[in-house]
């Protein structure tokens, strides 16, 4: 994740989410069930499975959904929501889905999902029309809190869709996820709000160190890795259209999650800029 300290503030995090015994990147799609159907989670996160094959699709969305649902968020999302409420302005960019920043009390009007988020489900008919309706609307079904997708004991599959949320014309919805080849119209219009809000932030921020020489800007980053690198492309560009990169001094440097190799060393890093 990475942040700043005093007149604006930027949090991004990426695999923030494993201290909470969440699966990272590489453990997704790991289960027996789906190895014996020599299925990777590259096979599986693909919008073109819901139809195929919506017993799989479906069952491996909607575990993942009870996964997310009923693992609680770690104390350092609280940590962090104290740290973000205590400055001026502020702002999380995250590459999860898991939802937990807004299950944790953080503003949802100040979290940008870049890939979406499994609480939220969209219908999967009427691109065009649902493009601009979705996208001006933000329609969206959020799945209720007590809301579990239901599975026969041992098994991942989920059998005629159960639990899963239908349209107006009884038609099966799908999470509002961003997958591997999806260019589905209604998902990207519905991305677009989040992410136009957070750009019109990006130019405040960068108005505002244009035009005070004593505004401080940190970019803190917690647990990511390689996986997704605009996380960590995103957030420095205030700095590097301002040439200012270079001039930004290192505060503190340590390493967290120790157990989910991303560096060099083996050890991901923590530390703010």
């Amino acid at each position: 994740m990475h942040v700043s300290v005093g007149t604006w503030d930027l949090f991004l995090v990426a695999g923030f989410s494993a201290d909470s015994g969440l699966p990272v990147y590489d453990e997704i799609g790991n289960e027996p069930e789906w190895q014996e159907k020599e299925l990777t989670y590259s096979d599986l996160c693909r919008p073109s499975m819901l139809k195929t094959d919506p017993e799989i699709a479906y069952g491996f969305w909607g575990s993942c959904f009870n996964l997310y649902r009923d693992t609680t968020p770690h104390h350092g999302y609280s940590i962090v929501r104290k740290w973000c409420e205590s400055k001026k302005s502020w702002y999380v960019y995250t590459s999860n889905v898991d939802g937990h920043f807004k299950a944790s009390g953080f503003d949802a009007g100040r979290i940008l999902e870049m890939h979406g988020s499994l609480d939220l489900w969209i219908p999967q008919g009427g691109c065009d029309e649902g493009a601009i309706r979705l996208g001006e609307t933000h329609q969206a079904i959020r799945l209720g809190e007590k809301h579990r997708f239901p599975f026969e004991s041992g098994s991942r599959l989920l059998k005629g869709a159960q639990g899963v949320p239908r349209d107006v014309d009884g038609g099966l919805m799908r999470p509002a996820v961003l997958m591997f080849d999806d260019e589905f119209p209604p998902l990207l219009a519905l991305l677009k709000v989040d992410q136009d809000r957070y750009q019109r932030w990006e130019a405040e921020v960068e108005e505002d160190l244009s035009k005070n020489s004593n505004a401080r800007f940190v970019i803190i980053e917690l647990g990511c890795g390689t996986r997704v690198p605009v996380v960590r492309q995103v957030p420095a560009r205030p700095l590097e259209r301002r040439g200012a990169r270079e001039s930004v001094r290192a505060l503190l440097a340590t390493k967290v999650h120790r157990r989910f190799p991303s560096s060099d060393d083996g050890e991901q890093t923590y530390s703010i800029y």
